[in-house]
């Protein structure tokens, strides 16, 4: 009997450990993504920018163009993208529901 609760305990902390770890390896990828691609639109913007607006015969159609450039963002649903803090939200938002579901009698 002993020996079945260590073998259900050490299963539960395995797949949890396994769960977590994915949970943050996943949403650091997307945000170090978004990072990414804010510093590209970011560089491409100053760089892209002051070089034609001094040089082309249209300057407000590449400023509009130039301001439409969105960095790009991996969505977690229909509305939340994943961006800098969210490894650290998401693993507490999940470790604390564990452990509400472990206190439940």
């Amino acid at each position: 009997m002993v020996a079945a609760r260590l073998v259900e305990l050490v299963l539960f902390a395995t797949i949890a450990h396994h769960g977590l770890v994915a949970l943050l390896m996943y949403t650091t990828f997307m945000s170090k993504l978004f990072e990414a691609s804010v510093g590209f639109v970011r560089k491409i913007k100053l760089s892209v920018l002051l070089r034609q607006v001094v040089l082309s015969e249209q300057p407000k159609l590449i400023e509009k163009t130039m301001r439409s450039l969105m960095p790009m963002q991996s969505y977690l649903g229909y509305v939340n993208y994943v961006e800098k803090s969210t490894p650290f939200v998401m693993t507490d938002f999940c470790v604390t529901q564990i452990v509400n579901l472990l206190l439940v009698p």
